[in-house]
């Protein structure tokens, strides 16, 4: 069985931008604030710190994300910025050293059988 699956890497900067993004067209999903860094904890989830200013007082509030959690984000981003996802297949979020990476898993096929 062939199986195709299609990368599409993420900067830390970028995926900021995707949460960021994300965030004005959900504002539920975090506080208004300056997010500062988005890192993968031991356990695999992803742990954003958002930095708050009220007044002259700055609190660093830090919330955790399952992988899926940010499939979201990151898929709208790549509509935003006109990068063409198949409609049908499977989608994933994983890290590899210091970049996000959305892995496209298109459908599989098997080759004609010779009779």
């Amino acid at each position: 069985m062939v199986e195709e699956v299609r990368r599409i890497i993420l900067t830390k900067e970028e995926l900021l931008i995707a949460l960021d993004a994300y965030r004005r067209v959900k504002p539920d999903f975090l506080p208004a604030g300056k997010m500062l860094q988005c890192k993968q904890d031991p356990g695999g989830a992803f742990v954003l710190t958002v930095e708050l200013t009220y007044g002259s007082t700055k609190q660093m509030l830090e919330f955790s994300f399952k992988q899926n959690d940010l499939l979201d984000p990151i898929v709208k981003f790549c509509i935003a910025n006109n990068i063409v996802l198949p409609l049908e297949s499977k989608k994933s979020i994983a890290v590899e050293g210091e970049k996000f990476v959305l892995l496209i898993h298109m459908n599989s096929w098997e080759p004609e059988k010779k009779r």
